[in-house]
């Protein structure tokens, strides 16, 4: 899975101040005929946890894409509802504000509308300078450290 190879090279390059990320979390995996919506519940809930604090947001979307607690693509048996969610966003620590917030679903019809809206067409998908870097089989965390460093030059940090 992509968190569990590039997530350190991604925290890496933030880290360092190569890069600034802005994660755009997207209910792509959505199917509304068949009332598929965990993918943009997921998602507004990690912007619900973003409001408290980018820290927390940090570990909930770890939490997310930890391929143990990772439910099935597919099968909507294995989803998770919102208790869960609202569970994993309190054991990072947030407050009972965030739980009201996905409780109350507010961030549910921007995250339906942003897919579209960004042009996203899968997950995950990075933009460097606006333009989509290719994530493909074979494709390395190194790889990315040199399309950022092909722009940036050598940057202090990264090897």
């Amino acid at each position: 899975m992509f968190e569990q190879e590039f997530g350190p090279t991604v925290k890496k390059l933030i880290d360092t101040g190569a890069v600034r990320a802005d994660y755009d979390m997207v209910g792509i995996l959505d199917v509304p005929r068949l009332k598929r919506d965990y993918s943009s519940r997921a998602s507004a809930a990690a912007y619900c946890v973003a409001d408290q604090s980018q820290e927390l947001f940090l570990k909930f979307h770890s939490v997310l894409y930890d391929p143990s607690k990772q439910p099935d693509e597919v099968n909507s048996k294995t989803w998770h509802d919102d208790k869960w969610l609202i569970d994993q966003a309190k054991a990072v620590g947030a407050s009972d504000a965030v739980a009201k917030c996905i409780k109350d679903k507010k961030y549910i019809n921007m995250v339906k509308e942003l897919g579209p809206k960004l042009n996203i067409q899968a997950t995950p998908t990075i933009r460097i300078n606006g333009k989509d870097w290719e994530i493909g089989k074979g494709t390395t965390p190194d790889d990315l450290i040199k399309a950022v460093t092909d722009i940036t030059g050598p940057v202090p940090g990264l090897k």
